[in-house]
């Protein structure tokens, strides 16, 4: 039987259809020999296919050299400032309100697990049963920020224990950030589950303050082009910022923040607003992770 010719690969180049409706598993052996240019347009965020392809035609490849009034969205145009000033640059209402958050700021992270299985009394399949949480509380005089945590380590309901520990160390005062709605929608079914500590936890989230919203719509630096993960803006604007990978106890890999076990401030304020950050990653409710301890 005679071999049949193999097709000769496409024309085309990588560009943006290679990862839709779905991500191409060849683009890395398509793009080997490609020089992806430093802050090349691809990172800004949301272009339109016709103003590529009239960016491409006029032979710009770096934002840097996207003309200053070319259109683009207000998003786009804060990104081409901030590479072409090379620096972060707060942007938008949603900042401002950092300002008015009251003292003293705590940033509060949660972990969850959830067995298919229920375990303990009131639960049900997949219920996120909260076992952790990491607490960092902005200092003074840009003083490294205080730390306080709660591990449950035995194989009893942890969550009687975790409210009693978590309500003594947020207090009665300040404002409590976290990131997304995920704490809010934790808290309220920890309230519920434990009525004798329903009021104390509902009055904890009244204090909730959520981070996303104004870092993903009023931060942007040079290196991370507008993308809204904590743990990009971590990496990119606290020095000393690792994660590494270990092994929960089921043996599944979960990753570690580190950020030399205490976070480093920002040396810079911009406008009073706080520049610290906890080196701790978002909450997820399917991987488990252990955040650095002291």
């Amino acid at each position: 039987m005679l071999a049949r010719p193999r097709p000769a690969a496409p024309e085309s180049g990588p560009g943006d259809h290679c990862f839709h409706p779905y991500a191409c598993p060849y683009h890395a052996h398509c793009a080997r020999g490609l020089a992806r240019p430093e802050h090349g347009i691809d990172e800004l965020p949301w272009l339109a296919a016709g103003n590529r392809a009239a960016l491409e035609t006029a032979w710009v490849e770096v934002i840097r050299d996207v003309p200053a009034d070319f259109p683009l969205t207000h998003l786009q145009r804060v990104v081409r400032r901030a590479v072409c000033e090379g620096r972060p640059l707060l942007h938008g209402g949603g900042v401002r309100a950092l300002a008015r958050l009251a003292p003293p700021v705590r940033h509060l992270d949660f972990e969850t697990f959830a067995p298919a299985v229920p375990r303990f009394a009131g639960t049900r399949p997949y219920d996120a049963i909260l076992f952790l949480f990491s607490m960092h509380t902005e200092g003074e005089d840009a003083a490294l920020p205080a730390h306080a945590d709660y591990l449950h380590e035995g194989e009893d309901d942890p969550r009687p224990p975790f409210a009693a520990r978590l309500i003594e160390a947020l207090g009665r005062g300040g404002a409590v950030c976290v990131w997304s709605g995920y704490e809010r929608r934790i808290l309220r079914a920890l309230a519920a589950a434990l009525p004798d500590r329903a009021v104390a936890l509902r009055a904890i989230e009244a204090r909730l303050f959520d981070l996303l919203e104004p870092v993903r719509s009023g931060y942007c630096t040079p290196h991370s082009a507008a993308r809204s993960r904590s743990r990009t803006c971590c990496r990119r604007s606290v020095p000393g910022w690792v994660t590494t990978t270990s092994r929960s106890p089921t043996g599944r890999p979960r990753r570690r923040a580190i950020g030399a076990h205490s976070p480093t401030p920002i040396p810079a304020r911009a406008g009073g607003l706080s520049t610290h950050y906890a080196p701790i990653a978002p909450a997820t409710r399917w991987r488990w992770r252990r955040c650095a301890r002291r």
